[in-house]
């Protein structure tokens, strides 16, 4: 067995964000630098420090390629970064109430579509100034129906299927049925002059 000690390359110089950091209370958000010298430096050989002024705080946390930081008190705090003590520069990160989703009503255009046809999903969060509104749309069975944006579009098999929409951990759900195409069946012949076609919809 042969053991090699892989240590991580130093930080050299890095630029902060422009802009303040913004988190939600209690959540987490990812934080990247630009001009990180050299480019395969990791950002754990950095000395991170969070200060706070009495009013707001969150924690941080690095691995190579970002850090973590994680709003624990409503308010403003400024983050600050070290190579060998030398301070490299700061910024500014405040820390927001967040206000949770209530509920995720969903709506469709159609009821009903044949095979191949797509119909529109409209969502609505409420309350409507809820922090964290960005919804995600799926279908259920996935394999009826596919999503792309507003729009989905169905298969080629009949069977009904869930749209769920979720935001912030709440989910909304409605229902359509993917159905197949009429048949049209064309006779010709004596008696039916030039063809009479019928539509058999079951």
């Amino acid at each position: 067995t042969i053991l090699v000690k892989v240590t991580a390359v130093q930080v050299e110089d890095f630029d902060f964000p422009a802009g303040a950091i913004e988190v939600y209370l209690g959540a987490t958000v990812e934080v990247s630098f630009k001009n990180v010298t050299p480019a395969d430096a990791s950002l754990t050989t950095v000395e991170w420090e969070v200060k706070d002024y009495g009013e707001g705080d969150a924690t941080v946390e690095a691995d190579d390629d970002c850090i973590y930081i994680t709003g624990t008190e409503v308010g403003v705090a400024d983050l600050y970064g070290y190579i060998d003590g030398e301070e490299i520069g700061h910024q500014e990160i405040v820390i927001k109430e967040r206000i949770p989703v209530e509920s995720v009503s969903v709506t469709l255009s159609e009821s009903s579509v044949i095979f191949g046809e797509s119909l529109t999903v409209s969502t609505d969060v409420q309350p409507s100034n809820a922090s964290l509104k960005d919804v995600t749309v799926t279908c259920s069975p996935a394999s009826l129906a596919t999503v792309s944006g507003n729009t989905i579009t169905a298969g080629n098999q009949a069977g009904k299927v869930t749209v769920r929409a979720t935001a912030d951990g709440v989910s909304g759900t409605a229902e359509f049925e993917i159905v197949a195409p009429p048949l049209t069946l064309t006779i010709k012949g004596e008696g039916f002059g030039d063809g009479n076609r019928y539509n058999f919809l079951s």
